[in-house]
């Protein structure tokens, strides 16, 4: 959706100032539905209020302004989908609450052209500017869990490769930085590891378990496996 083709630019500038009167009531009213359909939010309540009370203002200064170039630290929204990433959810919750309040909303929308007189058509325009905004609050969230998910896959890589470093190092390393590099990198500690020298030309394989230790990046490739692993069928075609 390009800046032309925004719902949100059809609505006319002047009912910003009435809408905005709105988002109070709106927003205790969505937050209520939101806990009483998905119970766990509840103990989130200033995080989820925030970020309502944020998505409404958003809509109203988008109607009241909309060529003004947005607050680039008003990330709320990818924080929410950052957030229901780093507290071991999916972001099926979030998309819920999303569809909730965006019912409730068009119930207030519904009785705020009636008590305005709003035509059949400024609805429908109203209406279609909401979705367009719910649209763009929930594609920020979904770079938010995905940010998050990159940035911890990227964490626990490094942790990993250090993990991988003490292991094989010379001298041995402290056993007990072991153990807590180990702890770190989400690696049970085994009794036994061993080590598999590959090709320098075997290709990196997604469908290794695990806790199976993988470096592909260096001149001279290796795997350390945990005993007892089973290895995939991709491993024991390459030792042949």
């Amino acid at each position: 959706m390009t800046e032309l083709d925004d719902p949100r630019r059809s609505v006319p500038r002047e009912l910003a100032p009435l809408l905005r009167m709105e988002v109070a009531p709106v927003s205790v009213s969505i937050f209520e539905a939101i806990e009483k359909s998905i119970p766990e939010y509840g103990q989130f309540r200033d995080n989820v209020v925030d970020g309502i009370r944020q998505a409404l203002v958003k809509f109203v200064d988008r109607i009241a302004a909309p060529d003004a170039e947005p607050d680039p630290h008003d990330d709320i929204h990818r924080k929410l989908g950052a957030w229901e990433f780093k507290s071991g959810r999916s972001l099926d919750s979030l998309q819920a609450a999303y569809r909730i309040g965006a019912r409730v909303a068009w119930r207030h929308v519904c009785a705020f052209a009636e008590r305005r007189e709003l035509s059949l058509h400024l609805m429908s325009v109203l209406g279609e500017a909401m979705i367009a905004h719910v649209d763009e609050l929930v594609s920020l969230s979904v770079e938010g869990y995905a940010a998050a998910q990159a940035s911890a896959a990227g964490t626990l890589e490094r942790k990993r490769r250090k993990l991988m470093e003490l292991l094989v190092g010379d001298p041995a390393s402290n056993w007990q930085v072991v153990l807590d590099a180990a702890e770190a990198a989400a690696w049970p500690m085994p009794d036994r590891l061993s080590a598999v020298a590959l090709e320098p030309s075997a290709a990196a394989a997604d469908d290794l378990p695990g806790e199976v230790l993988v470096n592909f990046e260096d001149a001279t490739p290796y795997l350390l496996v945990p005993n007892p692993v089973a290895v995939p069928r991709w491993l024991r075609g390459r030792c042949r």
